[in-house]
Protein backbone atom coordinates (compact mmCIF):
# COMPACT_ATOMS: atom_id res chain seq x y z
CA UNK A 1 0.00 0.00 0.00
CA UNK A 2 1.41 3.13 -0.84
CA UNK A 3 1.82 5.80 1.85
CA UNK A 4 -0.75 7.88 0.76
CA UNK A 5 -3.31 5.31 1.09
CA UNK A 6 -2.10 4.32 4.36
CA UNK A 7 -2.15 7.76 5.84
CA UNK A 8 -5.72 8.39 4.80
CA UNK A 9 -6.78 4.74 6.13
CA UNK A 10 -4.97 6.24 9.36
CA UNK A 11 -7.18 8.99 9.17
CA UNK A 12 -10.11 6.92 9.16
CA UNK A 13 -9.21 4.48 11.53
CA UNK A 14 -8.21 7.56 14.37
CA UNK A 15 -10.37 8.41 16.98
CA UNK A 16 -12.82 11.01 16.96
CA UNK A 17 -11.09 13.01 19.47
CA UNK A 18 -7.60 12.66 18.29
CA UNK A 19 -7.03 15.69 15.91
CA UNK A 20 -7.26 15.28 11.97
CA UNK A 21 -4.39 16.49 10.05
CA UNK A 22 -5.04 17.22 7.02
CA UNK A 23 -2.94 14.61 4.34
CA UNK A 24 -2.81 18.11 1.89
CA UNK A 25 -1.18 19.83 4.39
CA UNK A 26 0.94 17.65 5.60
CA UNK A 27 3.06 16.78 2.55
CA UNK A 28 2.48 13.62 3.23
CA UNK A 29 1.45 12.67 -0.52
CA UNK A 30 4.03 14.08 -1.84
CA UNK A 31 6.66 11.71 -3.62
CA UNK A 32 9.70 11.15 -1.89
CA UNK A 33 13.38 11.75 -3.42
CA UNK A 34 16.49 12.16 -2.66
CA UNK A 35 16.53 15.53 -0.88
CA UNK A 36 14.25 15.99 2.66
CA UNK A 37 13.51 19.68 0.75
CA UNK A 38 11.68 20.21 -2.29
CA UNK A 39 13.24 23.53 -4.07
CA UNK A 40 10.64 25.88 -5.28
CA UNK A 41 11.17 28.20 -8.39
CA UNK A 42 10.61 31.51 -7.86
CA UNK A 43 8.72 34.19 -10.56
CA UNK A 44 7.10 31.47 -13.00
CA UNK A 45 5.33 32.66 -15.93
CA UNK A 46 3.01 31.08 -17.56
CA UNK A 47 1.97 33.22 -20.82
CA UNK A 48 -1.47 32.76 -21.96
CA UNK A 49 -1.32 33.65 -25.89
CA UNK A 50 -4.91 33.78 -26.15
CA UNK A 51 -5.61 36.75 -24.13
CA UNK A 52 -2.17 38.34 -25.18
CA UNK A 53 -3.56 38.29 -28.73
CA UNK A 54 -7.11 39.16 -28.05
CA UNK A 55 -5.24 42.56 -26.64
CA UNK A 56 -3.34 43.22 -29.64
CA UNK A 57 -6.59 43.17 -31.76
CA UNK A 58 -8.36 45.88 -29.47
CA UNK A 59 -5.38 48.16 -28.96
CA UNK A 60 -5.32 48.12 -32.87
CA UNK A 61 -9.10 48.42 -33.48
CA UNK A 62 -9.17 51.46 -30.99
CA UNK A 63 -6.09 52.66 -32.48
CA UNK A 64 -7.95 52.61 -35.97
CA UNK A 65 -11.06 54.39 -34.57
CA UNK A 66 -9.09 56.88 -32.84
CA UNK A 67 -7.09 57.85 -36.09
CA UNK A 68 -10.19 57.76 -38.57
CA UNK A 69 -12.75 59.34 -36.28
CA UNK A 70 -13.05 62.80 -38.24
CA UNK A 71 -12.33 61.06 -41.25
CA UNK A 72 -15.54 58.16 -41.38
CA UNK A 73 -19.13 60.65 -42.24
CA UNK A 74 -22.03 58.83 -41.24
CA UNK A 75 -22.88 58.41 -44.43
CA UNK A 76 -25.39 55.55 -46.16
CA UNK A 77 -22.23 54.41 -48.01
CA UNK A 78 -20.45 53.52 -44.70
CA UNK A 79 -23.26 52.25 -42.97
CA UNK A 80 -23.99 49.65 -46.00
CA UNK A 81 -20.55 48.48 -45.88
CA UNK A 82 -20.18 48.35 -42.11
CA UNK A 83 -23.41 45.92 -42.16
CA UNK A 84 -22.84 42.00 -42.83
CA UNK A 85 -24.36 40.90 -46.21
CA UNK A 86 -26.48 38.48 -44.33
CA UNK A 87 -28.10 42.07 -42.51
CA UNK A 88 -28.53 43.99 -45.77
CA UNK A 89 -30.21 41.27 -47.14
CA UNK A 90 -32.63 41.03 -44.61
CA UNK A 91 -33.39 44.69 -44.82
CA UNK A 92 -34.02 44.57 -48.19
CA UNK A 93 -36.29 41.81 -48.76
CA UNK A 94 -39.61 42.73 -49.45
CA UNK A 95 -41.50 45.99 -50.20
CA UNK A 96 -43.50 48.22 -48.19
CA UNK A 97 -47.23 49.87 -49.97
CA UNK A 98 -45.80 52.96 -50.11
CA UNK A 99 -42.84 51.51 -52.49
CA UNK A 100 -45.64 48.80 -53.87
CA UNK A 101 -48.23 51.99 -54.90
CA UNK A 102 -44.78 53.32 -57.28
CA UNK A 103 -45.04 53.13 -60.68
CA UNK A 104 -41.20 51.90 -61.96
CA UNK A 105 -40.40 54.16 -65.10
CA UNK A 106 -37.38 54.10 -67.71
CA UNK A 107 -34.99 56.49 -67.06
CA UNK A 108 -34.81 59.51 -68.74
CA UNK A 109 -32.49 59.48 -71.68
CA UNK A 110 -33.09 55.69 -72.28
CA UNK A 111 -37.05 56.34 -73.81
CA UNK A 112 -36.04 55.60 -77.60
CA UNK A 113 -34.81 51.74 -76.35
CA UNK A 114 -36.43 48.87 -75.32
CA UNK A 115 -37.38 48.77 -71.70
CA UNK A 116 -40.02 48.91 -69.15
CA UNK A 117 -42.74 51.45 -69.23
CA UNK A 118 -44.70 50.26 -65.69
CA UNK A 119 -44.87 47.49 -62.84
CA UNK A 120 -47.74 47.51 -60.65
CA UNK A 121 -48.06 45.68 -57.50
CA UNK A 122 -50.48 43.17 -58.98
CA UNK A 123 -48.22 41.75 -60.88
CA UNK A 124 -48.72 43.76 -64.50
CA UNK A 125 -45.69 44.86 -66.25
CA UNK A 126 -45.39 46.72 -69.59
CA UNK A 127 -42.98 46.48 -71.53
CA UNK A 128 -41.95 48.69 -74.86
CA UNK A 129 -39.63 47.26 -78.07
CA UNK A 130 -38.99 49.85 -80.22
CA UNK A 131 -37.86 48.88 -83.54
CA UNK A 132 -37.09 45.42 -82.52
CA UNK A 133 -34.36 43.20 -84.31
CA UNK A 134 -36.37 40.72 -86.58
CA UNK A 135 -34.69 37.85 -85.28
CA UNK A 136 -35.81 38.58 -81.06
CA UNK A 137 -39.60 38.73 -82.31
CA UNK A 138 -39.61 34.97 -82.06
CA UNK A 139 -38.72 35.27 -78.09
CA UNK A 140 -41.73 37.12 -77.52
CA UNK A 141 -43.83 34.45 -79.23
CA UNK A 142 -44.33 36.30 -82.39
CA UNK A 143 -43.79 34.21 -85.29
CA UNK A 144 -45.00 35.99 -88.33
CA UNK A 145 -45.35 39.68 -88.37
CA UNK A 146 -44.56 42.75 -90.34
CA UNK A 147 -44.54 45.16 -87.49
CA UNK A 148 -41.41 46.86 -86.74
CA UNK A 149 -42.27 47.47 -82.55
CA UNK A 150 -44.06 45.76 -80.33
CA UNK A 151 -45.61 46.00 -77.14
CA UNK A 152 -46.11 43.33 -73.80
CA UNK A 153 -48.39 43.49 -71.02
CA UNK A 154 -47.90 40.63 -68.67
CA UNK A 155 -49.26 39.39 -65.62
CA UNK A 156 -48.68 36.13 -63.43
CA UNK A 157 -52.05 35.54 -62.92
CA UNK A 158 -54.94 36.54 -64.99
CA UNK A 159 -57.79 39.11 -64.07
CA UNK A 160 -60.92 40.01 -66.46
CA UNK A 161 -60.31 43.31 -65.18
CA UNK A 162 -57.01 43.40 -67.53
CA UNK A 163 -59.11 42.87 -70.93
CA UNK A 164 -61.49 45.61 -70.07
CA UNK A 165 -57.96 47.91 -70.24
CA UNK A 166 -56.77 46.50 -73.06
CA UNK A 167 -60.45 47.18 -75.22
CA UNK A 168 -60.57 50.56 -73.99
CA UNK A 169 -56.91 51.61 -75.14
CA UNK A 170 -56.73 49.34 -78.38
CA UNK A 171 -60.30 50.09 -79.69
CA UNK A 172 -59.46 53.23 -81.50
CA UNK A 173 -56.13 52.45 -81.85
CA UNK A 174 -54.61 50.85 -85.65
CA UNK A 175 -52.26 48.34 -83.80
CA UNK A 176 -52.45 44.65 -83.92
CA UNK A 177 -52.87 42.56 -80.44
CA UNK A 178 -52.95 38.79 -79.54
CA UNK A 179 -53.91 37.73 -75.99
CA UNK A 180 -51.86 34.57 -74.75
CA UNK A 181 -54.08 32.57 -71.65
CA UNK A 182 -55.87 29.70 -70.70
CA UNK A 183 -58.80 30.48 -67.83
CA UNK A 184 -58.95 26.50 -67.51
CA UNK A 185 -55.14 26.32 -67.27
CA UNK A 186 -54.68 28.83 -64.84
CA UNK A 187 -51.70 30.21 -67.04
CA UNK A 188 -50.10 33.25 -66.70
CA UNK A 189 -52.00 36.54 -68.62
CA UNK A 190 -49.58 38.47 -71.79
CA UNK A 191 -51.04 40.73 -74.29
CA UNK A 192 -48.75 41.00 -77.16
CA UNK A 193 -49.60 44.66 -79.19
CA UNK A 194 -47.58 44.92 -82.66
CA UNK A 195 -47.58 48.45 -85.02
CA UNK A 196 -45.79 50.54 -87.43
CA UNK A 197 -45.61 53.43 -85.43
CA UNK A 198 -43.26 52.72 -82.02
CA UNK A 199 -44.37 56.55 -80.39
CA UNK A 200 -48.12 54.83 -81.05
CA UNK A 201 -47.29 51.73 -79.10
CA UNK A 202 -46.00 53.83 -76.00
CA UNK A 203 -48.48 55.75 -76.02
CA UNK A 204 -51.01 53.63 -75.54
CA UNK A 205 -48.80 50.90 -73.17
CA UNK A 206 -48.71 54.00 -71.05
CA UNK A 207 -52.63 54.79 -71.11
CA UNK A 208 -52.86 51.18 -69.95
CA UNK A 209 -50.17 51.29 -67.35
CA UNK A 210 -51.70 54.42 -66.19
CA UNK A 211 -55.35 53.46 -65.52
CA UNK A 212 -54.15 50.10 -63.81
CA UNK A 213 -52.18 52.45 -61.13
CA UNK A 214 -55.25 54.30 -60.54
CA UNK A 215 -57.58 51.21 -60.24
CA UNK A 216 -55.16 49.62 -58.33
CA UNK A 217 -55.53 51.90 -55.29
CA UNK A 218 -59.07 51.05 -55.15
CA UNK A 219 -60.43 48.04 -52.74
CA UNK A 220 -62.90 46.88 -55.85
CA UNK A 221 -62.73 48.17 -58.90
CA UNK A 222 -66.23 47.93 -61.20
CA UNK A 223 -65.94 47.73 -64.89
CA UNK A 224 -69.27 48.19 -66.93
CA UNK A 225 -69.59 47.47 -70.82
CA UNK A 226 -73.38 47.75 -71.98
CA UNK A 227 -71.91 47.44 -75.18
CA UNK A 228 -68.98 45.28 -75.36
CA UNK A 229 -66.82 44.61 -78.26
CA UNK A 230 -66.37 41.56 -79.94
CA UNK A 231 -63.06 41.49 -78.42
CA UNK A 232 -65.04 41.63 -74.41
CA UNK A 233 -67.50 39.11 -75.66
CA UNK A 234 -64.71 36.58 -77.45
CA UNK A 235 -62.01 36.12 -74.33
CA UNK A 236 -64.88 36.17 -71.49
CA UNK A 237 -66.90 33.95 -73.16
CA UNK A 238 -70.10 35.49 -73.33
CA UNK A 239 -72.45 35.13 -76.40
CA UNK A 240 -73.08 38.28 -78.28
CA UNK A 241 -76.21 40.51 -76.99
CA UNK A 242 -75.48 41.02 -73.58
CA UNK A 243 -73.81 43.45 -71.38
CA UNK A 244 -71.02 42.85 -69.37
CA UNK A 245 -70.56 44.09 -65.61
CA UNK A 246 -67.82 43.30 -63.04
CA UNK A 247 -66.30 43.08 -59.65
CA UNK A 248 -62.90 42.44 -58.83
CA UNK A 249 -61.74 42.27 -55.84
CA UNK A 250 -64.13 40.71 -53.82
CA UNK A 251 -63.95 36.87 -52.55
CA UNK A 252 -66.46 34.01 -53.87
CA UNK A 253 -68.34 34.53 -49.93
CA UNK A 254 -68.40 38.47 -50.35
CA UNK A 255 -70.05 38.15 -53.85
CA UNK A 256 -72.36 34.99 -52.34
CA UNK A 257 -73.63 37.88 -49.83
CA UNK A 258 -74.10 40.34 -51.67
CA UNK A 259 -76.08 38.74 -54.42
CA UNK A 260 -78.47 37.64 -51.63
CA UNK A 261 -79.09 41.07 -50.62
CA UNK A 262 -79.08 42.32 -54.18
CA UNK A 263 -81.84 39.46 -54.70
CA UNK A 264 -84.10 40.20 -51.79
CA UNK A 265 -83.90 43.93 -52.83
CA UNK A 266 -85.47 43.30 -56.45
CA UNK A 267 -82.74 42.14 -58.76
CA UNK A 268 -83.51 40.69 -61.91
CA UNK A 269 -82.97 36.65 -61.63
CA UNK A 270 -82.94 36.73 -65.35
CA UNK A 271 -79.39 38.48 -64.91
CA UNK A 272 -76.72 35.77 -64.86
CA UNK A 273 -73.79 35.75 -62.68
CA UNK A 274 -70.53 33.97 -62.18
CA UNK A 275 -68.77 34.26 -59.05
CA UNK A 276 -65.22 33.12 -59.05
CA UNK A 277 -62.31 33.49 -56.34
CA UNK A 278 -61.41 37.01 -56.51
CA UNK A 279 -64.54 38.90 -58.68
CA UNK A 280 -67.86 38.50 -59.69
CA UNK A 281 -69.05 38.84 -63.64
CA UNK A 282 -72.82 39.79 -64.48
CA UNK A 283 -74.05 39.59 -67.98
CA UNK A 284 -77.50 40.10 -69.57
CA UNK A 285 -79.47 42.50 -71.27
CA UNK A 286 -79.06 46.01 -71.52
CA UNK A 287 -81.90 47.22 -69.29
CA UNK A 288 -81.96 44.23 -67.02
CA UNK A 289 -78.41 44.54 -66.24
CA UNK A 290 -77.75 48.23 -65.47
CA UNK A 291 -81.31 47.99 -63.26
CA UNK A 292 -79.12 45.25 -61.56
CA UNK A 293 -76.15 47.51 -61.21
CA UNK A 294 -77.91 49.92 -59.83
CA UNK A 295 -78.98 47.59 -56.95
CA UNK A 296 -75.67 45.90 -56.38
CA UNK A 297 -73.88 49.04 -56.07
CA UNK A 298 -76.20 50.51 -53.43
CA UNK A 299 -75.73 47.30 -51.71
CA UNK A 300 -71.87 47.03 -52.10
CA UNK A 301 -71.61 51.06 -50.91
CA UNK A 302 -70.22 50.14 -47.50
CA UNK A 303 -67.20 47.93 -48.92
CA UNK A 304 -66.06 51.06 -51.20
Amino acid sequence: MSDFMRTIVQEALRPSSAKRQDPLQSGSFMPKTGSSQVEVVPDIHRPNYQKDKRDQRLNAAAATISSNSTALPLTREFIEQSMSPLLRMSLVQGRTREECDTEFTVPSGQGAGAGMIGEHCEGLSFWHYPELQSELFSELGIRRTSAKSAGIVAAERYKPGYLFLLDEALGASKLEYEINWNKERGSAFQAIVLGESSAELAEVLQQISDQCEKNGKENIRNYISLEPSPFLLKHLGIPQGNSIALWEGVSRYRSVALLDRALKQGMSTSVKYNIEAEYLLLTGGREELSAAIAVLQKVLQPYV
